[in-house]
C-alpha cells in the first residue's frame, strides 16, 4: 500500500522531478526519501511491488526506484508489467538491491530496469544515475547559459558538422550537452543560486567541458 501519496511540502514543488520509491523496509525508506526530498525531488512511496505498480500508473513518475526483494509482487515481476504497459513503459527504472549477486545486473536490464544500484545506498552515486535519467529536469540552466553559452557552443567547429551529420537536429546536440553538463555539476547547487554571476561561471565550466566531450565524439564521426 502507498505511504500518503502527498509525502511531504517538498512534493509540491512545482516543476521537481517525481520519483517513486518502492521499498518494504522502513527504515530504508525513511532514510532514502528525506535525502531525495532535501535535493528537492517530490517522492511518492509504496512498500510492495503490486502497489508500486499502481501507484506508477495513477501518479505518473519521472522516475522509479525499485527495490528488488519485494513482498506481494517481487521487483523484478513490477518491472516487467510497467515496462509492458503503454503508461509506464517509458519511465525509467533504476533498481535496487542489497544481494551483490553476479549477473544481477543483467537480470535487473533483461527485466526492463534502465539502471541498477547496490544497497546501502551512496547517494551521489545514486544521484548521478538518476540525474543520468532524467535530463531534462535535472538541471535547470539559467536562462544566459541556456541562450549564449551553449548557443555559442554549437557555432564551434567540429560541431556544426556533427549537427548536419545528425541530420540539422541541433535540439539533439544541445540535449547531449546539457546531459553531460547535468552529471558534472551538483543541480540542487545551481537551482540555490539561479541566475548569480557564479551560477553561471559553474555552469559555462561544466558546458564547457561537456561541450569537449561532445566535440570529440563528432570527430570520430566526421575523421
Amino acid at each position: 500500500m502507498c505511504l500518503n501519496a502527498g509525502v511531504t511540502s517538498s512534493a509540491f514543488r512545482k516543476g521537481m522531478p517525481k520519483i517513486l520509491l518502492v521499498e518494504d523496509n522502513e527504515m530504508n525508506r525513511d532514510m532514502l526519501s528525506r535525502r531525495l526530498e532535501r535535493k528537492g525531488y517530490q517522492i511518492v512511496l509504496a512498500v510492495d511491488g503490486q502497489s508500486g505498480v499502481e501507484l506508477a500508473q495513477a501518479e505518473a513518475p519521472d522516475l522509479i526506484l525499485m527495490d528488488m526483494s519485494l513482498p506481494v509482487l517481487d521487483g523484478w515481476e513490477a518491472s516487467r508489467k510497467l515496462k509492458a504497459d503503454p503508461r509506464t513503459r517509458r519511465v525509467p527504472i533504476i533498481a535496487l538491491t542489497a544481494h551483490v549477486m553476479a549477473g544481477d545486473r543483467e537480470r535487473a536490464i533483461e527485466a526492463g530496469c534502465d539502471d541498477y544500484d547496490t544497497k546501502p545506498v551512496e547517494l551521489s552515486r545514486l544521484l548521478g544515475k538518476i540525474e543520468a535519467l532524467l535530463p531534462s529536469k535535472a538541471v535547470p540552466w539559467p536562462p544566459r547559459v541556456e541562450r549564449v553559452l551553449i548557443d555559442d557552443l554549437l557555432r564551434e567547429q567540429p560541431l556544426e558538422k556533427g549537427v548536419a551529420i545528425m541530420g540539422g537536429k541541433i535540439d539533439v546536440v544541445k540535449g547531449r550537452i546539457k546531459e553531460a553538463a547535468g552529471a558534472l555539476t551538483g543541480n540542487d547547487e545551481l537551482r540555490a543560486e539561479g541566475e548569480t554571476d557564479q551560477a553561471v561561471g559553474k555552469a559555462k565550466q561544466a558546458v564547457q567541458k561537456a561541450a569537449d566531450t561532445v566535440k570529440e565524439a563528432v570527430k570520430k564521426v566526421i575523421g
